[in-house]
């Protein structure tokens, strides 16, 4: 309570039973919970908003969700699966506040929020997209299957193939590749294709607004390349991934992918790095614009490209860009001995990076701008 300046904490009874929960998702002035059940096929979704607890079940009947052995499944099984990078029980939340980390997109299992809308997405398969979208409002449901273009497949059939997707409010963003080939398809909601482009590993990428970036460990390992052949390479090596966000008429687009370092230390480069709070708001906080994204690129390989496009997807042509993203993580990279308790966040057209700056015992703030 600001205007008291006082707080309170208060318990209200709330009981699941056996439904297992599939996302937290605080909104506006809501804590939702989505689950699932292994008995019933429903939907739920929880709406904590003060004392009370609004409840929906909206029925499954009719959706056809595919398993990671593209067997028919429940929706149950498909989030009981666990790989890689996807827990079982969990999908990654992808915030539109600033550019995602490839980090974070290249799960197979996300969660997105637009308005009253919600939607899972699930690209555990080679084939397409699974998505499902849930309007809180109208308590419905809609599932639509975003099928991946047919490219020349080589030795190993499917298993040679590489996929991933990107959610925006207004498209789905698709890439797929296989060791020679490239493709990044832009579909509207209703699976309308609106654009694509096609990469050969022999051939320039005409899209692109700058090198291809490897990293190893984070910024302070940084190497550029021109060679087509081995982004593609990489890409499908690693995991292929997508990262899309908006600002001024403008789509900001990465492409690339990510692999763990044998050796996963984030939790350890937080902590050690901005201290015991920094390690706990990693840990707890969810989201492009939470501390971890600062951090997002240590102990991973990556490999990407930075493209900009206008709302339509037409490529816009020019000198290398520099995204905020990057010129953030690059610069706490450089100072990361003299902050501490670092907080991200977007206002107007910046990405702000604040931090308490113990030497002159002030909290500053730092401003980052997409070029």
């Amino acid at each position: 309570d600001k205007i008291n300046k006082n707080c309170k904490s208060q318990t209200i009874p709330f009981d699941l039973g056996k439904e297992k929960i599939i996302k937290r998702y605080s909104y506006r002035d809501c804590l939702y919970l989505f689950t699932v059940s292994e008995k019933e096929n429903n939907l739920g979704v929880y709406c904590l908003k003060g004392d009370v607890v609004t409840t929906q079940k909206m029925s499954l009947e009719g959706t056809r969700f595919f398993d990671d052995r593209k067997q028919l499944s429940s929706l149950y099984d498909v989030f009981d699966y666990s790989s890689k990078n996807d827990l079982s029980f969990t999908c990654k939340t992808i915030t539109s506040e600033s550019l995602p980390p490839l980090t974070a997109t290249v799960c197979k299992r996300k969660f997105y929020a637009f308005d009253t809308t919600f939607c899972f997405t699930f690209d555990n398969i080679p084939n397409f997209t699974q998505a499902l979208f849930v309007n809180t409002e109208t308590g419905t449901l809609n599932q639509i299957t975003y099928d991946f273009p047919v490219l020349e497949t080589e030795e190993g059939g499917m298993l040679n193939l590489g996929t991933n997707s990107f959610v925006t409010k207004n498209y789905i963003l698709q890439i797929k590749l296989v060791k020679r080939q490239l493709v990044f398809v832009v579909k509207n909601w209703q699976n309308e294709e609106v654009t694509s482009y096609e990469v050969n590993d022999d051939s320039e990428i005409t899209f692109k607004n700058s090198d291809i970036i490897y990293e190893n460990d984070g910024v302070k390992n940084r190497k550029t390349s021109s060679d087509t052949r081995k982004l593609v390479q990489r890409m499908k090596q690693y995991a292929p991934a997508i990262s899309c966000f908006e600002q001024k008429g403008k789509m900001y687009v990465t492409l690339g992918g990510a692999n763990k370092l044998p050796a996963n230390r984030g939790a350890m480069m937080m902590g050690g790095q901005f201290g015991l709070l920094g390690a706990l708001i990693g840990i707890i906080v969810e989201g492009s614009s939470s501390a971890s994204s600062i951090n997002a690129y240590n102990d991973y390989y990556i490999v990407y490209i930075n493209c900009l496009f206008d709302t339509q997807f037409k490529h816009i042509p020019g000198p290398a860009k520099s995204f905020a993203f990057d010129a953030m993580r690059e610069f706490v990279d450089n100072n990361s001995s003299k902050l501490k308790v670092p907080v991200i966040f977007p206002l107007n057209d910046y990405l702000v990076l604040g931090a308490l700056v113990p030497e002159s015992g002030k909290f500053c703030f730092q401003n980052f701008v997409n070029q």
